[in-house]
């Protein structure tokens, strides 16, 4: 079976929002909104992974962040199977971004992320947060 891993970062304020990327233009699946991230390469652990693609899609040097979960589900393509490596990480403010990939992002609560366009796995990933979120 094909599986590909995807390395994924977070990026919350102190209300709890989390910072989604508009994929109009970039969708390979259909999705409106995803998280910033994306495939792995090669053997790279989804940390290395993550700071790259952090660095390629909003050139910002990722340095504080922690691991938050491992997500799996039928890829979008219906050929295999998806695996997300979400990270968090503190919003460092839009200053601190310049975005290389996307039209814009902006902030929303998960439950206004859940009536987004997504990606199916990236549902997942909201359950997670929200789960997260109500415990702390």
């Amino acid at each position: 079976m094909d599986v590909k891993e995807y390395a994924i970062i977070i990026f919350c304020d102190k209300e709890k929002r989390i910072l989604l990327q508009d994929r109009a233009g970039i969708s390979k699946y259909g999705e409106e909104w995803g998280f910033f991230g994306g495939r792995m390469e090669g053997s790279e652990t989804p940390e290395a992974g993550i700071i790259r693609e952090t660095k390629e899609e909003l050139d910002y040097g990722l340095v504080s962040f922690k691991f938050f979960t491992r997500v799996e589900a039928p890829s979008a393509s219906g050929r295999g199977m998806s695996v997300n490596y979400a990270f968090l990480a503190e919003f460092p403010g839009f200053g601190s971004f310049r975005q290389l990939e996307g039209t814009e992002m902006q902030f929303f609560s998960v439950a206004e992320a859940k009536k987004l366009r997504m990606t199916p796995i990236s549902y997942l990933v909201l359950n997670a947060l929200e789960e997260y979120f109500e415990k702390g």
